[in-house]
């Protein structure tokens, strides 16, 4: 009987305690997926309670709320923290006003100014209508929002548009479509960022290539893009959603980051 006690015994111990483990994972990992959708969305989850979506564009054939909305019943995420939108244009935001009318949102970040456009009055006019808590970025330079748990800094002060950086635990992601010569004078990126995301412009022989790779000297470059394979610019090497889909950075973060 004691034998037979322990046979069972040991293995509920070990799934109770696999369980724990799992949970415990989740309660500290920091994530940010690039979807393969093209053009730029991106989520940012956090100790499995936080959420924010870093614009929602997609194409005429791929909607990026979609995407989104799937990750969000697949971590059982009931509403979205915070959305950004780094330009109100549909190269960044092409599918945001589905994502606005299916779903919570708490509060979002645009830039001070925009195009008026089809798109941006759309846009303007849900987030009015759902009550969502709107923040017309005019802080310069780069700056941390809350809840620090999410990572983001927002880097503000060009015209019509908005900067992310997703940076906790070792996860250090920049995000800006648009690298003008201005903006790179602007920030001091002396500190080198891990990891940025390039628009699929930059694979077009753009003559900003070499600017913006000596500015900001990165480790790593990502591209969502539905057109290319992985490749090399000035040197650092490329990966695409295209070879890869979806792309997802993961780590455990400590109380410090929290």
């Amino acid at each position: 009987h004691l034998n037979r006690y322990v046979s069972v015994l040991v293995p509920c111990l070990i799934l109770a305690f696999t369980l724990y483990t799992n949970i415990q994972i989740q309660n500290k990992k920091y994530e940010v997926t690039l979807f393969d959708d093209g053009g730029q969305s991106i989520a940012v989850s956090s100790m499995n309670k936080y959420l924010a979506v870093i614009d929602c564009a997609g194409t005429s054939s791929q909607s990026s709320c979609e995407s989104i909305l799937e990750y969000m019943d697949w971590y059982n995420f009931k509403s979205i923290d915070l959305l950004v939108l780094t330009s109100l244009d549909n190269t960044h935001a092409r599918t945001a006003p589905d994502l606005i009318k299916n779903t919570d949102i708490n509060r979002c970040i645009l830039p001070n100014s925009y195009n008026d456009s089809e798109i941006a009055q759309n846009i303007l006019k849900l987030l009015s209508e759902k009550d969502i808590t709107t923040v017309y970025w005019t802080e310069q330079g780069e700056n941390e929002i809350q809840p620090k748990a999410l990572g983001i800094s927002i880097l503000g002060g060009m015209n019509k548009k908005l900067g992310v950086r997703m940076k906790n635990g070792e996860t250090d992601l920049l995000t800006m479509h648009s690298f003008t010569p201005k903006m790179l004078s602007e920030y001091d990126f002396s500190v080198k960022c891990k990891d940025i995301v390039l628009s699929s412009t930059f694979l077009s022989n753009d003559e900003r290539i070499p600017s913006v790779i000596g500015s900001l000297n990165p480790n790593n470059i990502y591209i969502p893009t539905a057109f290319s394979e992985d490749g090399i610019l000035e040197g650092i090497n490329y990966t695409t959603t295209k070879k890869h889909g979806d792309i997802t950075f993961k780590t455990l973060i400590s109380e410090v980051d929290m």
